[in-house]
């Protein structure tokens, strides 16, 4: 299942609206192996909607999450995270805004951009500086020249010229040491520190055996 879409994405509106009654069945039972059949054949993303040349979000039988006060919205959610951060834009500038009734900012409107990172993610940033902001405004990641992948979990950023590694969903905080990292045809992590080309072990520490290295899928 998809979080996001862009707001400007076509299609958005091909499938069939749920009634309330099977909206809130849906909302209620949270069926896994049944909701994808009920995500199939009916749209359940919030909607744009335009008054007095602003925009607001609606969830997708019109309940307003965002009222009509900002010049844009960027994304449209998935209904189970109508209630989520959203990016909106005011005089050129971006901040992510609660989809509470009032549009509440979370943000100061200061960023140049925003987009949808992966899962439920953002990245922002700012001055040539990114933020990675989880959608319930958690801050994950602040100040960095960089932000890569995501390589399913694990995320590699630079700060201060070094890569770090985080690892999403988990509690390793791989520390920013390395000058240089790619990931090879096997999905190792290969990591380049003082000038040595190694691998990043279990203990998020450098090793040069391959046997202790990590991979960036599979084995986290």
């Amino acid at each position: 299942m998809d979080v996001y879409k862009s707001s400007t994405d076509v299609g958005l509106d091909d499938k069939k609206k749920p009634t309330a009654e099977q909206l809130e069945k849906y909302r209620s039972v949270r069926d896994y192996n049944n909701d994808w059949r009920f995500e199939l054949n009916y749209d359940l993303y919030t909607k744009i909607f335009t008054e007095n040349a602003k925009v607001g979000v609606t969830d997708v039988l019109g309940e307003v999450l965002v009222p009509p006060i900002y010049d844009q919205i960027m994304y449209v959610l998935h209904d189970s995270y109508r209630h989520s951060l959203v990016p909106a834009v005011r005089d050129g500038k971006i901040a992510l805004v609660w989809q509470d009734g009032k549009g509440t900012p979370e943000t100061e409107f200061e960023y140049d951009d925003a987009y949808h990172f992966d899962r439920c993610y953002y990245v922002v940033e700012k001055d040539g500086k990114k933020d990675l902001i989880r959608i319930d405004g958690q801050i994950i990641l602040s100040q960095c020249e960089e932000i890569h992948g995501p390589y399913d979990f694990f995320v590699p950023f630079k700060e201060n010229g070094k890569y770090g590694f985080l690892i999403l969903e988990y509690d390793d905080y791989i520390h920013p040491e390395y000058e240089d990292f790619e990931v090879d045809d096997d999905d190792y992590l290969c990591v380049q520190k003082d000038g040595q080309w190694g691998y990043v072990d279990f203990g998020c520490e450098f090793t040069t055996d391959r046997k202790m290295a990590r991979k960036v899928t599979g084995n986290l």
